[in-house]
């Protein structure tokens, strides 16, 4: 195991294990050195592009009142049992439900109860009969799932050695059937039919027939989520996405992706749909990014937030702005323009949800009562990566409006932008032009009210705005090269919320503090971030690139004698290599600041 023994101890005599179908490592463990705070270090996969990349190398931590780290003493050890035995006690005392238990990614459980195909099994699944049958429009069994240069697919491809055009296709010749991997013969590809994935646009009703689907045939990583009803009843699905689902495993990062905020903007909710199919086909096939993916990481993904501006959006029409052409809901209301604002911050939660939409009000809902991480919204009748603000405080200004973790979000919105097959390629849409394929939203245009600044301004998530194609509503016909060339940086995106600092935060007790405030510094360019405040069960994130920090935790305000709760500031480095710490910090007794 790689987690510290207190950790294991909680967790095995607070839930009883379910079932871990695929073991291997993903994480090694670094020295625990005692610096004022008790911290365990470790690293977790960067997800570079080699697969059997798995260890970092050890990262150095200090406390600013030290010069150098010190070895792990007897009394340090004994201090941490007794963290453990309160901890224990305190997360036993909790009424946890099946969304928020808590677990740990490696505790030993006994393997494939839930009948996940073995590596052995993998090697032929399938036998001669495809894992999902749709045809060619000659009506011949297209070999769904294959395997094409390298990447495992659960759908066609525009990518294929026939391709001459946009449209999907998919081999009906394998050369080889264990391990599915496809013909690279022209002749033996052909045009999918309209029955296979991405090859027409789907109903509400279908998407939450599918969502459902997918909760109930794989119940042991895939959850079924009722975000809320729209304005005329109808049901907004998703899922969540992770291993051992039922539990919220401790300190594994929450992200979330968002489609269709616009009704007649349906790119979005046709990537978000195929993305959970592959996702869970890939996972159940032991593809091993995605498993090492899901393996760390919750994820939850809903296609529609306005199903009914989507029933009256109009295939083929690139523009459209308000009730008629299907951007607004049913209340003729701009949903990214319904968010509370920074102008609403010293408000209460019933005073700033008064009045809003009711699709408005079940994202705000589910924003704030999860520790999500970092998220994105998908929307069209554009190509960039935006990021916030989106919004103003100044009359007057103009320019890029940034935020304290400006450099972060600028990275999120690159790495999409990069990994796209056609973002940075100006030529492809030229309503606009975008350096780099990413913008500031604000810079683009100012907008109040906007989703991604709710998240950044009313919880600890990141998020930025995803616009994934020039015309709102284009022919089917287009929509699966549009998967093609969001694939990867759909992936590269959730990947990213494996960077920074994470960890717990206890009192001098040992036990979890709940609503610390998170506090860092970058030692090189002297910004201050955002704080970020502890979970329920004492857990933070903060993303974050390579550099060097320093970073404390304490409980605003002053106790009745005078003294309030705070850790020493502790400095640490992210490195390329090793872009995620982890370490735990102990809040003790000061004086208050006069």
């Amino acid at each position: 195991m790689y987690k510290t023994l207190w950790i294991l101890q909680i967790l095995m005599t607070k839930i009883s294990c379910m079932p871990q179908f695929f073991q291997f490592p993903t994480e090694e463990p670094l020295s625990i050195d005692d610096v004022g705070n008790q911290f365990s270090f470790f690293t977790t996969p960067s997800f570079i592009d080699s697969p059997d990349f798995f260890t970092q190398p050890a990262l150095s931590v200090q406390s600013e009142s030290s010069t150098e780290t010190a070895p792990r003493s007897p009394e340090s050890l004994a201090a941490s049992t007794r963290n453990q035995e309160n901890t224990r006690n305190v997360w036993e005392s909790f009424q946890v439900n099946t969304t928020q238990q808590i677990g740990d990614d490696n505790t030993q459980q006994p393997t494939n109860s839930q009948n996940l195909p073995t590596e052995s099994q993998v090697l032929v699944f399938g036998g001669n009969q495809p894992v999902h049958s749709c045809e060619t429009k000659d009506r011949l069994p297209c070999q769904i799932p294959f395997r094409y240069k390298g990447k495992l697919h659960f759908e066609c491809t525009s990518l294929s050695p026939a391709s001459t055009s946009k449209q999907g296709m998919c081999p009906t010749k394998l050369v080889n059937l264990a391990t599915r991997e496809a013909s690279l013969q022209a002749d033996d590809w052909q045009i999918c039919g309209r029955k296979c994935d991405l090859q027409k646009y789907k109903s509400n009703q279908q998407i939450n027939s599918i969502m459902k689907k997918l909760a109930k045939e794989n119940p042991s990583f895939v959850r079924l989520l009722t975000v809320g009803t729209s304005v005329l009843g109808q049901e907004m699905l998703g899922v969540t996405i992770s291993k051992d689902v039922n539990r919220r495993t401790l300190l594994r990062p929450m992200v979330r992706y968002v489609g269709n905020m616009h009704g007649n903007e349906v790119i979005g909710r046709e990537l978000l749909t195929q993305l959970a199919q592959h996702l869970v086909g890939g996972y159940k096939l032991q593809d091993r990014r995605i498993k090492s993916l899901i393996d760390s990481t919750n994820i939850t993904i809903i296609p529609t937030m306005n199903p009914d501006g989507f029933d009256r959006g109009t295939e083929g029409k690139c523009t459209g702005g308000d009730y008629v052409t299907g951007r607004f809901n049913e209340g003729d209301v701009d949903l990214n323009r319904d968010f509370p604002t920074w102008r609403d911050l010293d408000q209460t939660y019933d005073e700033f949800t008064q009045g809003r939409q009711p699709e408005t009000k079940a994202l705000i809902d589910l924003i704030l009562q999860e520790p999500w991480v970092l998220s994105a919204n998908f929307h069209g009748g554009a190509v960039v990566a935006s990021y916030p603000y989106d919004d103003y405080r100044t009359k007057g200004q103009k320019g890029i409006h940034a935020t304290p973790d400006h450099d972060f979000f600028k990275h999120l919105a690159q790495t999409y932008a990069d990994n796209h097959m056609s973002m940075k390629n100006q030529s492809h849409c030229t309503r606009w032009f975008f350096k780099d394929g990413i913008t500031n939203g604000a810079e683009w245009y100012p907008l109040v009210g906007g989703m991604q600044d709710f998240n950044y301004l009313f919880s600890n998530g990141m998020e930025i705005t995803l616009e994934v194609s020039c015309c709102k509503y284009p022919k089917s016909y287009f929509v699966n090269n549009l998967w093609d060339q969001n694939y990867e940086s759909m992936i590269k995106y959730l990947e990213q919320v494996h960077q920074g600092v994470k960890g717990l935060v206890f009192d001098s007790s040992g036990f979890p503090v709940q609503n610390a405030k998170i506090m860092v510094e970058n030692l090189v360019t002297g910004n201050k971030y955002k704080t970020v405040v502890t979970s329920e069960f004492g857990e933070y994130w903060k993303l974050l690139l390579p550099g060097t920090y320093r970073m404390k935790a304490e409980v605003p305000g002053c106790l009745k004698g005078g003294t309030y709760k705070s850790s020493s500031w502790q400095k640490f480095e992210l490195r390329e290599n090793a872009p995620l710490l982890e370490f735990d910090m102990t809040l003790e007794e000061s004086a208050c600041p006069r």
